[in-house]
């Protein structure tokens, strides 16, 4: 029954992960094969654990990328949700040297030979979608940084509101403007640069704007029009089906 229950899990997480990077090229059959073969079965991880350096897949929870500084503040520069990739890339990135931790309990699907000779194999689409995937993570990180150094509070929590939204639609996990929320005040303001009183205000303040819905972990999406135009939100970030250069 075990066995059973992980072989089951290990294809559920397959099917989440092929439609990520399905969202990016076409993968011909050969490609899916090889994806499915590549990914193991899922491995559990505590919230608050730090991961290692290997190539994975989210298959569920949410994942921060960070860096602590000596007194225990941090900065999450990255979430990454259930579909991403970790560490599947060959070159040099700067998040590289940024630390993977837990930020709820995550399980995590190791796919150490998904990116070997790919190019030998005549995997183009995969490639191109591994490729696609690394663009959008460096225009989120953009993103972020816009959001840090020049946005409002409010401005900027509502910029990762819709991202995360956006971001969960493509994986199926979020749609009518409805999506978990299984973060923390603590773990948002991490993420957006503020005080736990801070966040706790902004909060506030886009459920009195009428503007979200959170109850329970889950949050919904109001006025969703509203929040792109006060934050000046757009999609040109997320980079599906572009080709990289």
């Amino acid at each position: 029954m075990k066995r059973m229950e992980q072989t089951t899990r290990s294809l559920n997480s397959s099917a989440l992960v092929l439609r990520r990077l399905s969202a990016f090229a076409e993968l011909k059959s050969e490609e899916q094969d090889h994806l499915a073969s590549a990914l193991r079965p899922p491995r559990s991880i505590a919230s608050g654990e730090k991961l290692g350096q290997g190539a994975f897949f989210v298959a569920s929870g949410w994942l921060a990328r960070q860096r602590t500084l000596r007194d225990g503040r941090r900065q999450v520069v990255l979430i990454n949700l259930p579909g991403d990739g970790v560490h599947c890339s060959r070159r040099a990135r700067a998040l590289s040297d940024a630390d993977a931790v837990a930020m709820t309990r995550v399980e995590i699907v190791p796919a150490e030979g998904l990116i070997d000779d790919l190019a030998s194999l005549g995997y183009e689409g995969l490639a191109r979608a591994l490729s696609c995937a690394e663009l959008q993570e460096d225009g989120l990180l953009l993103d972020q940084i816009v959001r840090l150094g020049r946005q409002t509070a409010y401005e900027r929590t509502a910029h990762l509101l819709l991202e995360l939204y956006h971001r969960l639609a493509v994986v199926g996990l979020a749609a009518n403007g409805r999506m978990p929320l299984p973060l923390t005040q603590e773990q948002l303001a991490d993420v957006l640069g503020l005080s736990i009183v801070h966040m706790n205000r902004i909060m506030q303040a886009l459920r009195r704007d009428r503007k979200i819905e959170l109850a329970h972990g889950a949050l919904t999406l109001l006025a969703a029009d509203e929040l792109t135009a006060s934050c000046d939100f757009s999609l040109r970030s997320f980079g599906l089906g572009r080709r990289p250069a």
